[in-house]
């Protein structure tokens, strides 16, 4: 899952933001996005076994993550990307963008 945050499509805020699952290839993504844009990380998980979350956001912060996209979906074909991740047929991270 990744947060939701408030405001108009697309705004990041540039202080806190909270991603929940920080520890899956999606969360990890939030936490690349977040930091990017000046934001200071809040991050959960629900997996014990999964690497500390600290060892996350130290990485992050060196630039040790590159995720690029498998896709790129304009807004108006988002109902295909979500056929694509529902089939689990995704093979990789998936983008919608707002303009």
């Amino acid at each position: 899952m990744v947060a939701a945050w408030p405001g108009r499509a697309g705004s990041i805020p540039t202080t806190w933001s909270t991603v929940r699952g920080a520890t899956s290839s999606v969360g990890q993504a939030a936490v690349n996005l977040a930091v990017d844009h000046g934001a200071t990380v809040v991050a959960t998980t629900r997996a014990a076994d999964r690497v500390p979350l600290q060892e996350i956001v130290t990485q992050v912060e060196r630039g040790a993550f590159d995720a690029p996209p498998k896709r790129v979906f304009a807004f108006d074909e988002i109902a295909d990307a979500h056929r694509l991740m529902d089939a689990g047929r995704a093979g990789g991270k998936l983008v919608v963008t707002l303009a």
